[in-house]
């Protein structure tokens, strides 16, 4: 059986626990391959990105722990990278980072106002509604928009190794309107052919569902129909911030899928490429 989750996260953004702390419960559960990839540094302080004095401390712990567990679980080091519309990873400074890691995670997780402010969308409800108010007048089809603007151009030009939760939008947005709008859906298939055209894989996450009980899934159905439909390979990536989460809803993603039609999931390989494997070889 192979197991693999290629997006998660440690104490040094906004997980809860150690690195070496996640790496070991991958371990106990079976894990074939597992990554960390914690939130890359931006001016913004966050309080759920890494600070730029940590990057050193990071890329040690994570080529120290990839060495001493290389006999018990392919360790990934890596980094998400925040892509920001207009401006993409300049302030991340992504190309340091890249020397350091092998692997990254390609997002967005804010909305560039009409004030030129920048507001987060999978922050509190009360988060998001403040961006709606302030950044967009109310204007939820421009909030929207803006998100898939950026998206698009983060999936097209920062040449990630994973392109995650192209509808973390819905995570706050889900009960303001339908996924399936016609307008929403011209969104998602926007982001789609631009995942398609990067040759890169997105991921099935459960990780907003396990921590807000929201029934958030990415991708939701209607995305997923249109990945499928485009032939964009999809992974696991179940966005664990704790070590309860390491192995939380992995069989609930795989079922997901299946049930839907998927039968065929990407591993990563030591060259950096994906490698197409039957859905059945992850759920022996």
């Amino acid at each position: 059986m192979f197991k693999a989750s290629y997006h998660n996260h440690s104490l040094y953004s906004d997980g809860k626990n150690t690195i070496r702390e996640m790496i070991e419960e991958a371990v106990r559960t079976g894990f074939s391959d597992f990554a960390i990839t914690d939130h890359a540094y931006h001016l913004q302080g966050t309080g759920w990105a890494l600070e730029f004095g940590a990057y050193e401390p990071y890329f040690a712990e994570l080529a120290s722990l990839k060495e001493e567990y290389s006999g018990a679980i392919n360790f990934i080091a890596g980094i998400e990278a925040e892509w920001f519309y207009g401006k993409g990873t300049e302030e991340t400074r992504l190309e340091y980072v890249r020397e350091h890691v092998e692997f990254t995670v390609g997002s967005v997780h804010y909305a560039i106002g009409l004030d030129g402010e920048r507001y987060i969308i999978d922050g509190t409800p009360e988060e998001f509604l403040v961006g709606l108010g302030q950044g967009f007048d109310g204007d939820l089809r421009a909030l929207v928009g803006n998100y898939y603007d950026s998206y698009v151009e983060m999936a097209l030009n920062l040449n990630a190794d994973l392109i995650a939760h192209p509808d973390i939008i819905l995570k706050n947005a889900h009960g303001l309107f339908a996924s399936t709008e016609n307008w929403h859906l011209d969104h998602m298939q926007r982001a789609v052919k631009a995942i398609k055209q990067a040759a890169k894989p997105t991921e099935v996450n459960m990780g907003g569902n396990y921590r807000y009980k929201n029934g958030v899934i990415y991708p939701c159905e209607a995305i997923l129909e249109m990945i499928m439909a485009e032939n964009v390979p999809l992974t696991v990536g179940l966005d664990a911030h704790s070590v309860d989460m390491v192995n939380s809803y992995y069989e609930e993603s795989l079922g997901y899928l299946y049930s839907r039609g998927v039968r065929s999931l990407v591993k990563y390989s030591e060259n950096g490429d994906w490698i197409d494997t039957d859905i059945a070889e992850w759920m022996a």
